[in-house]
């Protein structure tokens, strides 16, 4: 997005809505939602979760740039994911469809920035293509899944004509759907200026024009902006048929350094009065902008950059400004205490995430040719989240020179506990047998984390000739 000094880490990415529950609790449809969770953050650190409390900031969801195959998310908190489309190529479909499997149920935005040639930097005809791909295959995966554009810097005319290309292309080669398909639009709410060769956004790919919006370094905390930038997205939706879909801004906050005079209470000044707009904001004079599942907010969600990105470095000119964290230290930053001065009071939503802990068996000697022996096998399950779990199964799979599964029942697993299960294997000869423990079998919990379910491992059954110890690893 910024250059001559700046290089923005722009990131908008997935999100988990809600439809009806596969696997993955998902996210609440607009009318369902409670405050707590339209507040979020961009997160880019690849182990933030360790790094930072972010409990701190008592957060409603996230936007994650490191993408992990899983991860849990702290606190129950709604998951934000992203497929970026910078080069993009049919070969990355197959990993698309694995991330599709772990995380059904899930929004996908659908690249980052396309727009802007510091981030995606696609051309409009060809990103259709990619979209209709890509959209085409999580479709055919997972129905219960929805799919967004890839959030444009900011919402200003330029931005809006390379949308309306984007449109333009996809009605000209799918000539059977009158709109292109798109489940929840998203942004990002940037005040940048938009002159080739300068800082800023520059221009979009495939456009002549050598000046879009002009704006100085001063108004990139501007709020009249800001608010005329939504309103004009929400025009631009009804327009071209979407009235009414649901809107989310993906990312949005002050890139400007203390050094340029964007000091902590301006910037916190900023974070309130976003805050303020993006909560309250509503359509009742034309009911045609706003989400009418919603009250007719004009923005359903929206995320704050970032949780970690470090500040402006003037020696390398790298950083921007706003982290709710310090990278370097970890601690919280002012920035971060005034978000989470806007959550505290929200009451958070409840919700459980179940699964396997610890993993140890009972000792077992060398075992003679075509002797058959029984182990026990024990299994930690947790339940991590702040609601009991009620009654589900846990599975045991193992296969070797015997195969079987076994089951055991849980009536219930209170919040925050755990306990530990033993299996009987019966019948084992001497061997290496792959173990699935399957937390959850029978998919009847409703979680905000479902692929963490799984703990894959190997146990040896040892002849009087060798022994090796139990492997683990969680999938």
């Amino acid at each position: 997005m910024l250059r001559a000094g700046f290089i923005v880490l722009a990131l908008a990415l997935l999100v988990p809505l809600a439809g009806e529950r596969r696997s993955e609790r998902g996210w609440a449809y607009p009318g369902s939602l409670v405050e707590w969770q339209r507040y979020g953050f961009i997160a880019t650190s690849a182990n933030w979760r360790q790094k930072f409390d972010v409990a701190q900031l008592s957060a409603g969801w996230y936007v994650d740039a490191t993408l992990p195959a899983c991860a849990a998310s702290p606190g129950g908190m709604d998951r934000a994911l992203l497929i970026r489309v910078r080069d993009w190529t049919p070969d990355r479909l197959p990993g698309l469809e694995s991330m599709v499997d772990t995380h059904p149920g899930s929004l996908w935005l659908v690249g980052n920035e396309p727009d802007c040639i510091w981030q995606d930097n696609v051309l409009p005809e060809v990103y259709a293509d990619i979209y209709h791909e890509i959209y085409t295959t999580i479709k055919a995966r997972d129905d219960s899944a929805l799919v967004s554009p890839g959030g444009i810097v900011q919402p200003t005319p330029l931005r809006l004509q390379w949308l309306d290309r984007v449109l333009a292309a996809y009605s000209t080669r799918h000539a059977d759907a009158p709109l292109m398909p798109v489940d929840v639009w998203n942004i990002h709410n940037a005040i940048l200026r938009e002159h080739r060769d300068d800082w800023g956004a520059d221009i979009p790919p495939g456009f002549d024009e050598d000046v879009g919006v002009w704006r100085e370094v001063e108004d990139n905390d501007d709020i009249d902006i800001f608010k005329q930038q939504i309103w004009s997205f929400r025009a631009w939706m009804a327009d071209r048929g979407y009235e009414g879909y649901p809107l989310i801004v993906t990312e949005f906050g002050v890139l400007m350094p203390v050094e340029f005079g964007f000091t902590l209470d301006r910037v916190n000044a900023f974070m309130d009065a976003t805050f303020e707009f993006l909560r309250t904001a509503t359509s009742d004079d034309s009911k045609t902008l706003g989400d009418p599942s919603d009250g007719y907010r004009l923005v359903q969600r929206w995320a704050w950059f970032s949780l970690d990105v470090p500040p402006w470095n003037p020696v390398t000119n790298v950083g921007f400004n706003g982290n709710l964290f310090d990278p370097y230290t970890m601690a919280i930053t002012g920035y971060g205490l005034s978000f989470a001065a806007h959550t505290a009071p929200l009451p958070p939503v409840d919700y459980r995430d179940l699964r396997p802990g610890g993993l140890r068996f009972e000792p077992l000697g060398p075992v003679g040719d075509g002797e058959l022996v029984n182990r026990t096998v024990e299994v930690e399950v947790r339940n991590l989240g702040s609601l009991a779990a009620g009654p589900f199964v846990v599975s045991l799979a193992y296969d070797g020179p015997v195969s079987g599964q076994v089951q055991r029942p849980i009536a219930n697993l209170a919040a925050g506990s755990s306990t530990w299960l033993a299996f009987e294997l019966a019948g084992l000869s001497v061997g290496a047998y792959d173990l699935l423990i399957l937390v959850d079998a029978g998919g009847v919990i409703a979680e905000t984390t479902e692929c963490d379910n799984q703990l894959a491992a190997i146990m040896v059954v040892p002849s009087d000739a060798s022994y090796l110890p139990l492997v683990a690893r969680q999938r």
